[in-house]
């Protein structure tokens, strides 16, 4: 059955425009104030003729994807694929206002993070053909590591910081200005890809009492790991951390569907939060050029931190 498709293309110079315009003079298509096309396209089955299409037809580094919609039945699995991957596209796009807008950075790191989560318990229930999606959206996060890394010990220094301090001057801006500019030039091509799998993929009407499921069965294994976790082990405490991203992401999504799982996702979240506060500061302190005090203030939160951590899942405190 052939599927229809709205798209709204946004431009950055009228040339862009232009080009677009004459390329998809063949199709349904309105225009808004010179900078906007709004396209309806029909395609077969196989998601893989439309992003082909697209791509020929444009460069997607001078194309910014603002809004798609999937006409059709769609099913939990592939309705909740579109809305996720709307949502990291339309956060995406507030990382590219000028100026940025303070916690853009975040919020688009926060959508990409559950995206990425979904398609990893997607794997986890036997769904495939989403890796090479998941291979772009994780190059897509690395390449705003750097960035977010700095926010951090941005907000760490504001926290701890001493006017003593001798540390190298960060310049904030410039990082998200990278991160960006990797957007503007990825994003697109990885959100077309995005489509292409939706169109592509089997509806799975009970993909969420599936996944109800395993989130239920991985709590019970994280909160194993929390108990027998060892505080020094830098390595093993980002792998649970990131299992823990995870669960929480697919807990929203069930959440989003009336699931009752409000307070298993505090939990999870509780335990996120303090892990990566944990993380964060044992990177701070051995910052090069910190003033005595500020490392002191900065080892005393830490120690407070893992002290709360072992006797919440100490088994005599309980």
């Amino acid at each position: 059955m052939d599927k229809t498709i709205q798209l709204t293309l946004a431009f950055q110079e009228k040339a862009y425009y232009r080009y677009a315009f004459v390329a998809f003079h063949d199709t349904s298509l309105t225009t808004y104030n010179d900078s906007t096309l709004e396209l309806t396209l029909t395609y077969g089955d196989n998601g893989d003729e439309m992003k082909s299409d697209l791509l020929n037809r444009l460069n997607p580094q001078n194309v910014i994807l603002v809004d798609f919609a999937l006409k059709g039945p769609m099913g939990d699995f592939r309705s909740d694929l579109a809305e996720l991957i709307l949502k990291c596209m339309l956060s995406a796009n507030v990382c590219l206002a000028h100026p940025i807008q303070e916690d853009a950075l975040h919020r688009f790191r926060v959508d990409l993070r559950t995206l990425r989560s979904f398609l990893y318990y997607a794997r986890h229930l036997k769904i495939d053909g989403f890796q090479s999606l998941s291979l772009k959206l994780k190059l897509l996060s690395k390449s705003s590591n750097a960035a977010r890394d700095n926010e951090v010990m941005a907000m760490l220094y504001k926290q701890y910081g001493s006017k003593y301090d001798q540390i190298p001057v960060v310049l904030s801006a410039l990082r998200m200005e990278e991160a960006a500019d990797v957007l503007r030039r990825q994003a697109t091509e990885v959100w077309i890809d995005g489509i292409a799998e939706i169109m592509k993929a089997e509806r799975h009407a009970e993909f969420h009492d599936s996944l109800e499921v395993v989130t239920r069965k991985q709590w019970k294994k994280l909160k194993r790991r929390c108990l027998d976790l060892d505080m020094k082990d830098d390595v093993s405490m980002h792998r649970l951390r990131i299992d823990l991203k995870k669960l929480s992401a697919a807990l929203r999504v069930l959440l989003s569907h009336d699931y009752e799982l409000e307070s298993r996702l505090d939990q999870v979240k509780t335990i996120q939060s303090e892990l990566g506060q944990i993380r964060d500061l044992r990177r701070f302190y051995i910052l090069p050029g910190l003033d005595a005090q500020t490392r002191y203030r900065a080892v005393s939160k830490l120690t407070t931190l893992e002290e709360q951590f072992k006797e919440r899942f100490d088994p005599k405190s309980n």
